[in-house]
């Protein structure tokens, strides 16, 4: 699996901001967005005459999100896992959505997680959080808007944290802080694309994984688990990625609001 097919639909989320709207960056990610299932369809020229834009600011923008060029970022969307109206589609049909049904399933699955992390676990990654120069959070969504809350709590304390899709899009940080840096990679369904294996393996300072004990059964665990010095395997009910898609989440942000704690108590 490749990391440019698997982040697409979420670089371009990430520049549709309140404050991005305007700019050239915004107007091109929301109007690929709003047109996502016909892109393939939509030639480079329409792109540029219906957003008002030079084909030099669509180049610049697709390098942005680490693509060569328009042609590039087409063929990652054709490739994307990441199929949303298929998938939501899948779940109201498999009962997913039912109130009483979300209520239960979320709730066994915040009370496997409670089970399964000792408080020692927990309270080591927040020393590390509070003790690094720089913390890196490596999500996709949909964990990556969960731990944004994350995010905004600890840059409200005055730590400096990041998020990304990809280990590469941090470089110029990790030249930085080399060894005082801590990164902590969210991967739930244990979904690692074959280009982040050397990218992780080259990251300076702590690393942490966050993954379902399921993982634990991939035949390449064992040759990615060994570059972290942390791995949570929380035990997630279900291991069907539709599941995980909506209720895993949940987990996720009762995890980091359970370390947020732990950090706070680090504070002075």
């Amino acid at each position: 699996m490749d990391c440019k097919s698997l982040s697409l639909m979420q670089k371009l989320i990430n520049l549709t901001t309140a404050n991005n709207l305007d700019c050239t960056n915004g107007i091109l990610a929301n109007y690929l967005l709003l047109h996502y299932d016909q892109l393939e369809q939509i030639p480079l020229n329409q792109v540029v005459a219906e957003c008002y834009i030079s084909i030099s600011s669509v180049r610049r923008f697709c390098r942005r999100l680490g693509f060569e060029n328009y042609s590039d970022l087409i063929t990652s969307k054709l490739g994307n896992p990441e199929k949303q109206k298929q998938i939501a589609t899948d779940n109201l049909r498999s009962g997913y959505y039912d109130p009483a049904r979300l209520r239960s399933e979320i709730n066994e699955n915040l009370y496997l997680c409670y089970r399964s992390l000792s408080p020692a676990q927990l309270q080591s990654l927040a020393q590390q959080i509070h003790d690094c120069s720089a913390l890196v959070l490596i999500a996709t969504r949909p964990y990556s808007f969960w731990v944004r809350e994350f995010y905004n709590q600890l840059v409200a304390w005055g730590k400096l944290t990041y998020t990304a899709e990809e280990p590469k899009m941090c470089r110029t940080l990790y030249a930085r802080f080399g060894e005082k840096t801590c990164t902590i990679l969210i991967s739930p369904m244990g979904i690692l694309p074959e280009t982040y294996a050397p990218q992780i393996r080259e990251l300076p300072g702590y690393k942490v994984l966050i993954t379902g004990k399921f993982t634990q059964d991939h035949p390449a665990f064992s040759g990615y688990a060994c570059q972290y010095q942390q791995i949570l395997l929380l035990p997630f009910k279900n291991s069907q990625y539709e599941y995980m898609e909506i209720y895993g989440k949940y987990t996720i942000g009762f995890l980091f609001d359970t370390i947020l704690g732990q950090f706070l108590r680090q504070i002075p």
